[in-house]
């Protein structure tokens, strides 16, 4: 039966197959998603690959440039992490289309150095876009986008390929300024293509090469970044440090900090924590472990005080029964 099928299948149907099998091979990952529409798109949503329709007469130049687009998007879900690309980005308009560029042209880089097939679906996806935004009829650097004539000239270097004919004018009239104030920068980049935190500092120093430092926004140490959970806006605040004279049962001051793991929010919420009455310590308890996070007793107070005795508000609702009305009599 599945060989019918197969029989059945039409050439355009095989492509579709066969990218979408090639998609999860290189992002490494068999939850991916091909889909093709109308319009495709250079970036993966989450783990979705979006592609155009191939021509029906399916064309060697439509088949690499499609089998391009997916490669791309499917080494960004091998080699990228999201997480590492925002902590660096810049704030500027202008910086941040460099940084972006970059990022993609180094996960570009890592599949096309260890792949020729992938390199050579990369570069006629290139050639397309290239095309299609109409880099041949550019003729000064006043009226071209710094970011896409950039973003040729670091391919030529990284990928080890020459920018495709359609490009070729744009690299050429950024080349002599790009080189004069970047060249050291870029030639460093090449050693870093596998380590992307590292890349994206370089790339900051590309950045401030070209004139856009100011655009970078706050120079951080990246270091923060690996605790910034804990202060992130979805957390709770912290709860107010109690008063000196505010202690635990014990006799000690609270300190939320107690346990170098902590407590989880689920175990938070299985206690209650107590206070003694009147703010005062206990004085009967000797057991360090006796923390202010004790299981509730409602007629016991920490360390076996008695609580407060219940008093009646009225009687006016009681009822009395005796005990004979209850049970005979022996």
């Amino acid at each position: 039966m599945a060989e019918a099928m197969a029989d059945r299948d039409s050439p355009l149907d095989i492509f579709k197959r066969s990218v979408a099998q090639t998609a999860r091979a290189l992002s490494r990952t068999e939850e991916v998603e091909v889909v093709f529409a109308a319009e495709g798109s250079p970036l993966p949503s989450g783990k979705k690959i979006t592609l155009p329709h191939p021509s029906r007469a399916l064309g060697g130049e439509d088949v690499t440039r499609i089998r391009g687009m997916a490669d791309s998007a499917a080494l960004r879900l091998a080699y990228h992490d999201a997480g590492t690309h925002a902590a660096r980005r810049p704030e500027g308009e202008r910086a941040r289309a460099l940084y972006d560029m970059a990022e993609t042209v180094r996960i570009e880089a890592l599949g096309a150095r260890a792949m020729p097939g992938v390199k050579i679906n990369l570069l006629a996806s290139l050639e397309d876009t290239c095309q299609k935004k109409g880099y041949a009829r550019m003729d000064s650097r006043e009226t071209s986008p710094m970011a896409d004539a950039l973003s040729l000239l670091l391919r030529e270097e990284l990928l080890e390929a020459p920018p495709p004919r359609s490009g070729k004018s744009l690299a050429d009239l950024w080349r002599d300024f790009v080189q004069g104030k970047a060249s050291t920068t870029i030639s460093r980049l090449r050693d870093t293509l596998d380590d992307q935190q590292a890349f994206a500092e370089l790339t900051r120093d590309l950045i401030r090469d070209m004139d856009l430092g100011d655009e970078l926004g706050t120079d951080r140490d990246p270091s923060e970044d690996e605790g910034q959970d804990q202060d992130s806006p979805d957390q709770p605040p912290p709860p107010d440090e109690p008063d000196q004279d505010e202690q635990e049962p014990d006799g000690s001051k609270q300190d939320d900090s107690q346990g170098g793991d902590g407590e989880s929010r689920e175990d938070e919420e299985m206690n209650v924590r107590v206070e003694p009455m009147d703010g005062q310590p206990d004085e009967d308890s000797d057991d360090p472990s006796d923390e202010a996070t004790s299981p509730v007793r409602p007629n016991m107070l920490p360390g076996g005080q008695e609580a407060p005795r219940y008093k009646i508000y009225t009687r006016e609702f009681d009822e009395e029964i005796g005990a004979e009305e209850l049970c005979d009599a022996e």
